[in-house]
């Protein structure tokens, strides 16, 4: 409950309003002496908060007249003095004493408290509309701490009977609070020698709430913390909260008046809110039509599968049933001799005619009728061959398609121009269709080759999933579309799929047939060269003839893969190698690549080595060799700087360059113009 803390001014502000409404002296009992025990600070009285009053205008700031004195304002009783304890009325909270507070037929309280026990005391229904040091107790807000509230002053008088009309008299011995009053103004029983009158009698016990009582020295007192479920005599009690719920698994549980788990066990669904809910048993099983067995699950029936034969019920319990099971049921499609429950076909020894399904045993065989010899089912009785049907409707079971090699033993028409021969099915399968599992009596002809990707244009003709996405068959040639970055460059998807990386593949790069010149492909387009040397043409002209080894110096400016080395030739038709020496002290030292035999055109000559060949950032030598037949056979560009220090050898025979350099002879002493040889490498 909210504590009233109203600062003087709105009291008064509210006391004005009252008195010109007419009830200013109804504001604090004035107009009824009975509404407030006048003060008395002599024996049996309490100590007054303040002087005497009849408007709280009459008092300092912050106290309110409370029974025709200035009371302290409080939040608790705590907050007053002892022997006085904190009472809630309508103007507000004041501390007043016991002796003061009396109250009976001719004393009434102030509005907004009530008379309990003789005494004026906070009207409640429970302990949250009480100050925070008080209990709800029958009506009443009681105070915890005997100091303040109902506390004996220890006087040795006893009290005596009032009489008169004005109120409670106090009670003879110094400093006891009001004695019995039997006369018509008085209001508390007798209390006996010098105390007030007990609250109770020892052994009392009861609850207020959840909040367990008892009596202590006369006065109701808390008998400690307040109970979890429920209070009863004084005590706690129960294991849950009335109505609760909860669920463990199966088992439901609900909190009964008496705060008492009640349990029951779910045969299905354990609903904390609803309880046990579902239409069956987790587990159970039951035939939905003649194939589909249901399980329960989450109280529901939901499909579990469906039966390759019949669902049926059997001992009781739903189960899928196979032809054969020897279990007592012979399931639609089920027929004998595969299923021993169903009745015998014709052509199936019998020992009576009940054991045949069309009801005829004739010579021991189950027949189509009575009549053996040119009827529906002919027997025959050579010795080892008892029972085997050989004629049924005058055709024989040896090329009768519907009854080869046995009465009722039919050739499959799917795809099938169905024939029999010597007891054996056979027959021309449908375009588009094989036997890929030779047995056309079951199935007859079960695959279609034009769409099967497994027996892709016949069978066991299987497409490749070779980087295909999703393997497909489309008038039996396989198809389908290629992983991102592979191609089908070879037009055979049934071999190897889409068997060209056309990310990385020099020959098709990109796409199918598109080689790149320097063969290298990266990320689906050709590498972009770089040259090191002079491409050329230069202005100039050197000639070279046959038996002459020539070296020039280039730098590869970055590490990368060489592909090619060439030259600005402009003799056409001669035979010459060109090869790519490592440099050792401003010489050439081994050779590291060189290209196949080149025949020279007027226009330039470049060789692509056979294999990449990496190379360091560095300086290196570029050697030429050739047949030319004279010194001016040969010619090739050159550049107009001629600064350039070369190495050359002479009477060399001609053919592959050799692994190292012969002697040779330097032209640092006569430089040459630079021939426009150059090295072409990829990254």
């Amino acid at each position: 409950m909210t504590v009233l803390r109203r600062p003087l001014a709105v009291v008064l502000a509210l006391g004005s309003a009252l008195l010109l409404a007419g009830g200013c002296n109804s504001l604090i009992g004035a107009n009824k002496p009975e509404l407030v025990a006048s003060f008395d600070a002599g024996a049996g009285g309490g100590s007054a908060s303040g002087p005497s009053c009849l408007l709280n205008s009459e008092c300092p700031d912050t106290q309110i007249c409370v029974f025709r004195v200035c009371s302290q304002p409080c939040a608790a009783d705590k907050d007053c003095a002892l022997a006085q304890r904190c009472l809630q009325t309508a103007v507000g909270n004041a501390c007043v004493s016991t002796s003061s507070a009396a109250c009976g037929p001719a004393a009434e309280c102030p509005a907004g408290s009530g008379c309990k026990a003789g005494v004026c005391r906070s009207v409640c229904q429970s302990g949250d509309e009480c100050l925070s040091d008080q209990l709800c107790v029958a009506g009443g807000c009681l105070g915890t701490d005997s100091g303040h509230d109902l506390a004996s002053a220890g006087g040795a008088g006893g009290g005596s009977a009032g009489s008169g009309a004005g109120g409670a008299s106090g009670a003879s011995g110094a400093g006891g609070e009001a004695g019995a009053a039997a006369g018509e103004g008085g209001v508390s029983p007798s209390a006996g020698s010098g105390g007030t009158a007990p609250e109770c009698a020892p052994g009392y016990a009861e609850c207020a709430g959840l909040s367990p009582l008892t009596c202590a020295g006369g006065r109701i007192v808390s008998a400690g913390p307040d109970c979890l479920y429920a209070c009863k005599a004084g005590k706690c009690s129960g294991e849950c909260p009335t109505g609760a719920k909860q669920c463990s698994e199966l088992t439901f549980s609900q909190c009964d008046k008496n705060n008492t788990w009640q349990q029951t066990t779910c045969t299905s669904v354990c609903d904390a809110m609803n309880g046990c809910v579902g239409m069956c048993t987790i587990g159970a099983l039951q035939c939905n039509g003649a194939t589909q067995l249901d399980v329960c699950s989450a109280g529901m029936y939901g499909k579990q599968m469906t039966c390759p034969v019949a669902c049926e019920v059997v001992a009781g319990k739903a189960k899928c049933i196979q032809c054969g099971d020897a279990d007592g049921f012979c399931p639609t499609g089920c027929k004998s001799p595969t299923d021993v429950d169903c009745p015998k076909e014709p052509g199936e020894r019998c020992a009576g005619s009940s054991e045949c399904r069309l009801g005829f045993c004739v010579n021991g065989v189950c027949c189509g009728s009575a009549a053996c010899a040119g009827g529906s089912c002919f027997s025959c009785a050579v010795a080892g061959h008892e029972g085997t049907c050989t004629e049924v409707n005058g055709l024989s079971t040896d090329t009768d398609p519907a009854n080869c090699g046995g009465c009722g033993s039919a050739c499959s028409t799917a795809h099938l121009t169905a024939q029999c021969a010597a007891g054996a099915c056979s027959g021309a399968c449908s375009p588009g269709f094989a036997d890929c599992n030779t047995d056309k009596r079951a199935d007859g002809c079960e695959v279609d080759t034009t769409t099967d990707p497994n027996h892709c244009g016949g069978c066991s003709l299987a497409c490749s999933s070779a980087n295909i996405s999703t393997r497909a068959c489309s008038a039996g040639v396989c198809n389908g579309a290629c992983a991102v970055g592979f191609a089908d460059c070879d037009g055979n998807k049934r071999t190897n799929g889409c068997e060209i990386n056309t990310t990385s593949d020099p020959n098709n790069c990109g796409v199918c047939s598109s080689p790149c010149k320097y063969r290298e492909c990266i990320g689906g387009a050709c590498a972009a060269p770089t040259y090191a040397g002079v491409v050329g043409p230069g202005p100039l002209t050197d000639a070279f003839a046959v038996g002459t080894l020539v070296f020039i110096k280039i730098t590869i400016a970055s590490a990368a893969k060489l592909v090619a080395l060439g030259m600005s030739s402009k003799t056409a038709d001669v035979k010459a190698y060109l090869g790519l020496y490592s440099d050792v002290g401003g010489a050439p030292q081994t050779l590291l690549a060189q290209t196949a035999e080149l025949t020279t055109t007027a226009t330039g000559s470049e060789g692509i080595l056979a294999t990449l060949k990496p190379v360091a950032a560095t300086t290196y030598w570029i050697a030429l060799t050739s047949n030319a037949p004279t010194s001016n056979s040969l010619k090739v560009a050159s550049e107009s700087t001629a600064t350039s220090t070369a190495w050359y050898a002479t009477g060399q025979a001609y053919g592959p360059l050799p692994e190292s350099p012969p002697g040779l002879t330097s032209t640092s002493a006569s430089p040459i113009a630079i021939p426009d040889f150059y090295a072409v490498t990829v990254p």
